[in-house]
């Protein structure tokens, strides 16, 4: 937004855009203080705070006080539970099935564990060497955050329970994962890199 206005009004400097955004923050904020009507008091100071934020936030970015990649994730309070599968293992759960006699039937595949959201980008954040940026949110919020947003099934999806049962496909086909949760994180890690190099 800053070098944007900076290239189109080519007459004012990057201070005068900051200061123009600071005037209008302050009327913006003065508004919503001497409205008597409680809707225009909310809209005013919805509208001034949603401005203000994101100009901050493109000023942190652009003058690089903010992060732009590494960004903390509202998810630490999240108390769920995830089941996944490494693609190897999946790989070698379809070939079972493929070779075995008793395939049959709705057969489900996990890793070992199951972990939370909060837990898995820890571990992703570990398996990257990276420090994992969670913060506290409690899940309600988040909840109607993405109803607001219209993300309500991206928000129930990274909060909500899914973890399926295995144990029929473990002892029909006597499979058992081969490799562990970190080490495909590891794995992942290791070929995500790759593509920056």
């Amino acid at each position: 937004m800053l070098p944007a206005a900076t290239d189109f009004l080519a007459n004012l400097s990057p201070r005068n855009i900051i200061a123009a955004f600071g005037v209008l923050i302050y009327a913006g904020i003065r508004i919503a203080i001497s409205t008597t009507d409680p809707f225009g008091r909310l809209l005013a100071a919805g509208v001034t705070s949603w401005i203000g934020l994101q100009a901050l936030i493109n000023l942190g970015a652009v003058t690089g006080l903010l992060p732009i990649t590494g960004v903390p994730l509202p998810l630490a309070s999240v108390l769920n539970r995830r089941s996944l599968i490494f693609l190897d293992n999946l790989v070698d759960a379809i070939s079972r099935c493929v070779e075995h006699p008793e395939a049959r039937g709705p057969l489900l595949f996990n890793d070992a564990e199951s972990v939370s959201t909060p837990e898995l980008a820890a571990r992703m954040a570990r398996a990257l060497d990276r420090p994992a940026r969670l913060f506290h949110v409690p899940p309600a919020l988040l909840r109607m955050a993405g109803t607001v947003s219209r993300r309500r099934g991206e928000v129930r999806s990274l909060t909500r329970s899914l973890v399926i049962d295995p144990s029929r496909a473990s002892r029909l086909l006597e499979w058992r994962p081969r490799r562990t949760l970190d080490e495909g994180l590891t794995e992942t890690a290791n070929w995500f890199r790759t593509l920056s190099d």
